[in-house]
């Protein structure tokens, strides 16, 4: 039968117009996910930027920290960072607002706020100290409406040859049996040695001064205090550093001490190391006596930054940091006072000479020596006398300078400074050889100075070091103890090679808040 279409007249409208909504209502759909996906991804970008302007800002404030320790007054906690004034009001959180105002950077703007940590002396006196050189520091990164925060916890250290108990060029002539190392160790390694450094018995790396003689601590400044646990303890801020090799650890040799380790509080101390850098970890019986705030898994971390100071590489000004044509050894003989003496002891007749501009040295016969400059002796330097009796002599020097030898240097004399050492009194040591500290057959050796050596420096048995190392090697006797001295890296003598702090800059600890 034929369909009437008459009798459907009119329907093709209505479902034109149904379809029509259908469309429109679902491109609106659309639209609006594509907004609000658009404004998702905005935000996003928003988010982003802010971010990326609290990381300036944190740049911009790790730059000002460091400059306040390459030219300022090396001192994050005397209310100026790189001669920007921190505001004396603080927030709930501590933070003083603000380092810097809210800075304009590209469509947006950071603001930064610092936290000194405090160190609170309680039961005396005295009043709370601060850290000089860790901060805390805090930054606001704002874009749009968008803000987002970001928090660090900033250190710095000196990565100078000088800040440590021993800088070595490659390796210990042999392993280290029963010593102690009071400070931080760097050795650079040598090429294809696995076993860099070998600590045998008893040999012990410390983060303090524990069991150093009074009568020699009395005459450096006190072990630097921190923060440990929330507790105010003493801290060295020991570091060990192997460039290349490994550390064989003996089943009773130990760095660090384990923080379960019985104190009194009138000796408290941190007692793990602050860090352990090694190219190929550790080995032996006593690998598992590492007790490191960064565990013992992390591998050298300063790859070429740092190397050793050759007496016959060119001539660095420690001021200027200019570069010469001429070496270190050119510049020592040229600017230096030469002596004939060979030789300082009680049998040495009294003697004084001086130059102006390179310096001066007097011996009274007794003891008593006074030293500035520059001292420059041609062939081997001795001072004391071997095995002399009743016991080493006693030589106590006062001022700030230098005695260098072309040959090697023997000390057999307790060497004392007349006042503090290194910020009153200070002296170096300088051969062009080995230098000996060789005490009396029966009696221990005192000394308290800074070394330097182009080849090797020895320390015989019962030998108590006070000061700094820096060697191409280094041997350690029996029972022989060296301690590092912080503020000598920043009090040497003048013209001392490689005399200039190296300051690198770190973030211990970082998160978004």
């Amino acid at each position: 039968m034929q369909r009437d279409w008459n009798e459907e007249k009119g329907i093709i409208l209505p479902l034109v117009l149904i379809f029509s909504l259908l469309l429109m209502i679902s491109g609106l759909a659309f639209m609006s996910l594509g907004i609000q996906e658009n404004s998702l991804v905005q935000r996003e970008i928003s988010k982003r930027q802010a971010f990326y302007l609290a990381e300036a800002g944190l740049e911009r404030a790790l730059y000002d920290l460091r400059q306040d320790f390459e030219e300022g007054t090396q001192n994050w906690a005397d209310g100026e960072i790189n001669e920007i004034k921190i505001d004396e009001e603080v927030d709930e959180g501590g933070f003083s607002s603000l380092l810097y105002e809210e800075t304009s950077l590209s469509s947006g703007c950071y603001a930064v706020a610092v936290k000194n940590i405090r160190i609170e002396l309680e039961e005396t006196e005295e009043a709370d100290e601060f850290i000089k050189d860790e901060i805390w520091v805090k930054v606001r990164g704002t874009f749009r409406d968008i803000s987002k925060t970001i928090q660090a916890y900033v250190t710095i250290e000196n990565l100078s040859p000088w800040n440590n108990a021993i800088f070595c060029a490659e390796m210990p002539q042999k392993k280290i049996d029963s010593a102690n190392i009071h400070g931080s160790v760097h050795l650079l390694g040598k090429k294809g040695i696995k076993e860099t450094l070998f600590l045998a018995e008893s040999t012990h790396i410390h983060n303090n001064y524990h069991s150093i003689f009074d009568e020699l601590k009395q005459k450096i400044p006190p072990c630097p205090k921190v923060v440990f646990n929330e507790e105010v303890v003493e801290s060295l801020k020991t570091k060990l550093r192997v460039k290349q090799g490994a550390v064989f650890l003996g089943p009773d040799a130990r760095i660090g001490t384990s923080p379960g380790y019985p104190k009194s509080k009138l000796e408290a101390f941190k007692p793990t190391v602050d860090g352990v850098y090694t190219a190929l970890g550790f080995m032996g019986e006593g690998e598992d006596n590492v007790y490191s705030d960064n565990g013992k898994e992390a591998g050298y971390n300063l790859r070429e930054r740092v190397k050793f100071p050759s007496l016959y590489e060119p001539y660095i000004d420690p001021v200027t940091r200019k570069e010469y044509f001429y070496t270190y050894w050119d510049y020592f003989k040229e600017n230096s006072l030469h002596i004939k003496e060979n030789e300082i002891s009680y049998q040495t007749p009294v003697f004084s000479y001086s130059y102006p501009e390179k310096g001066s040295i007097s011996w009274d016969g007794q003891g008593g020596l006074k030293i500035e400059g520059i001292i420059y002796v041609n062939g081997d330097l001795v001072l004391g006398k071997e095995d002399q009796l009743p016991g080493p002599q006693t030589i106590r020097y006062g001022g700030k300078g230098m005695l260098i030898s072309s040959g090697s240097i023997f000390i057999h004399s307790h060497l004392f400074p007349e006042r503090i050492f290194p910020t009153d009194d200070v002296i170096g040591f300088i051969a062009a050889e080995d230098i000996y500290i060789l005490p009396h057959k029966v009696y221990p050796l005192y000394f308290i100075g800074a070394l330097f050596a182009e080849e090797t420096v020895y320390i015989a048995e019962k030998s108590h070091v006070i000061g700094s190392i820096v060697a191409n090697s280094f041997e350690m006797g029996r029972m022989s103890i060296i301690a590092q001295v912080p503020a000598l890296a920043t009090n040497l003598p003048p013209d001392m090679i490689a005399g200039w702090p190296d300051w690198y800059i770190m973030t211990r600890q970082w998160k978004e808040l």
